[in-house]
């Protein structure tokens, strides 16, 4: 089975457990994605959730950073990390308690290292990390600062096998419109050098770009600097994370167009199940 994009296989609810590794394991994750000949996979790296007791598990608070300690009883082994690659997820604020001091330079410093840490307890860097905008509040100004202080500490640390530092659009938070995206992508590209821009894109989620900016989300896709768009989020439904259909209100046969037009084929089918991943990649290579 060729792809013609090249797809991440996306995270399930189906991979945790009340017992550990409570987020399942980069391994089971490998497994299921090579089932349909996928080899990079989603993995969550959220803040301390409530769901199956993890804080009580980890002795942390809800919302609490997870640290070095906390790795072998949500993720398990090193040797169950499999050999396939991993994007890592991080937290996007939608949870109670769950929130992003990107106002807080200590606190951001502690997230960066818990990814370094990670990546190292792993054995391998991630091919990517995804990082969410937060309330406006805590995030303007403050965002920039990370992405910034995030890449230069990657290339630093990692070199030349630095992950790619994507942002993913998030409806009613500080970056939600493709306005927004330019602002924040030309900022960046305007605090950084030449080489270190090559790492940082967004991820473009179409849905929430569809509920932040209606009709005008393929008008504002079309004005997104191309060299700023370095993967996609494929999903639908009126609550999202459902595949796409010829039924949906997105105009699909479009955003295909765009995809193609963008020279980007990182996407991920941003669903809930197995099938659905199937479904989603079967219906979009069609339209490429």
């Amino acid at each position: 089975m060729t792809y013609k994009l090249d797809w991440t296989y996306p995270n399930f609810g189906s991979f945790y457990s009340k017992h550990p590794p409570i987020r399942g394991t980069i391994g089971s994750r490998c497994r299921s994605a090579r089932r349909i000949n996928l080899n990079r996979v989603e993995l969550p790296f959220d803040l301390v959730r409530t769901q199956n007791d993890e804080d009580y598990r980890l002795n942390k608070e809800v919302g609490d950073l997870i640290e070095k300690d906390d790795f072998k009883d949500l993720y398990g082994l090193p040797r169950d990390n499999g050999k396939c690659h991993y994007i890592l997820h991080t937290d996007p604020e939608i949870k109670s308690k769950h929130y992003l001091y990107w106002n807080k330079e200590e606190w951001r410093n502690k997230y960066l290292q818990s990814i370094i840490d990670f990546q190292e307890y792993v054995g391998r860097p991630s091919y990517a990390v995804e990082f969410h905008p937060g309330k406006k509040t805590r995030s303007e100004g403050y965002f920039e600062d990370f992405i910034v202080e995030a890449i230069r500490l990657f290339n630093d640390r990692l070199g030349d096998d630095s992950p790619i530092l994507l942002i993913e659009n998030r409806t009613n938070l500080y970056v939600s419109t493709t306005h927004d995206m330019i602002d924040f992508y030309l900022e960046i590209k305007d605090r950084i050098s030449s080489s270190e821009i090559e790492d940082f894109g967004y991820s473009v989620d179409v849905k929430q770009l569809t509920s932040a900016m209606g009709e005008s989300a393929i008008e504002g896709i079309e004005e997104l600097p191309v060299e700023s768009i370095a993967n996609w989020h494929i999903h639908s439904g009126y609550h999202g994370h459902q595949p796409p259909n010829d039924d949906d209100s997105i105009d699909w046969i479009r955003i295909a167009d765009l995809v193609k037009e963008s020279g980007t084929k990182l996407c991920l089918p941003e669903v809930h199940s197995h099938g659905q991943t199937k479904e989603t990649i079967k219906y979009f290579e069609a339209l490429i």
